[in-house]
């Protein structure tokens, strides 16, 4: 999957340079934009969560506004002023790595480990990568809030 950005001059493009990870019933994954000066390094990225069908979740999956719950409060405005559900957010400690689920008894944490040094913020970034929290998607897990061993595994070419 390749999204240039529309008019880049050196040819600047976002890029999933990671192995996406499936959680229940959705794909999350990072993305690259690399800097536009060749020599430097550094660069942004988003972190994304969609269905594993290629769609947009009806509801955000993500917690947007850090109340530990997925509601419509957690949509997003769009550029046109709408409210919808968001599929993902920009990175604020530079490019993303990798995404890794932590399990909760509510929802599930994501760790994406960051390439700079930040400090905590509302939207979720935490110092050193970015923490946001996903709903689970798919049938729930035994009471107790884990699974003691793994139950199935997926395998994404």
């Amino acid at each position: 999957m390749d999204f240039i950005q529309p008019g880049a001059v050196i040819g600047q493009g976002e890029r999933i340079v990671s192995q996406p990870i499936v959680v229940d019933d959705g794909v999350l994954f990072s993305t690259v934009i690399p800097l536009s000066i060749p020599c430097q390094t550094g660069g942004s990225g988003w972190l994304m969560a969609i269905q594993d069908n290629g769609a947009r979740f009806p509801g955000s999956p993500i917690d947007f506004n850090n109340d530990n719950e997925m509601s419509d409060s957690d949509k997003v405005t769009s550029a046109g002023g709408s409210e919808t559900a968001g599929s993902g957010f920009k990175s604020k400690d530079g490019i993303l790595f990798k995404p890794s689920v932590i399990e909760g008894n509510k929802l599930k944490r994501v760790y994406v480990p960051g390439s700079e040094l930040a400090g905590d913020d509302a939207s979720g970034t935490s110092v050193f990568g970015a923490c946001m929290k996903v709903e689970g998607c798919g049938p729930p897990g035994p009471p107790g809030g884990g699974l003691s061993r793994r139950v199935s595994w997926r395998q994404i070419r």
